[in-house]
């Protein structure tokens, strides 16, 4: 369970770790993937959740609405390992 309100129901699997801000000491990002999610609580106070495909989500990057690093970094790392 996590603070979007989803549970997987089964153990997620791990894609990969990193750190994503050299020279930042200890910060370091863990990324799973699971596709079997139940919906068990609502999201946390002001977080939206959005479903999209893999093309949705490369426009989405290219327009500078998905921006966030790490996110993106995980996005390309299980789209060359699936």
């Amino acid at each position: 369970m996590e603070e979007t309100g989803y549970k997987s129901l089964k153990k997620p699997k791990k894609l990969l770790n990193f750190y994503p801000d050299p020279g930042r000491l200890n910060h370091k990002v863990f990324c799973f993937y699971s596709n079997k999610l139940k919906k068990v609580d609502n999201p946390e106070k002001g977080m939206k959740i959005f479903f999209c495909t893999k093309n949705q989500i490369f426009k989405l990057i290219k327009n500078g609405k998905f921006n966030n690093g790490a996110h993106i970094a995980a996005f390309q790392y299980y789209l060359s390992n699936i």
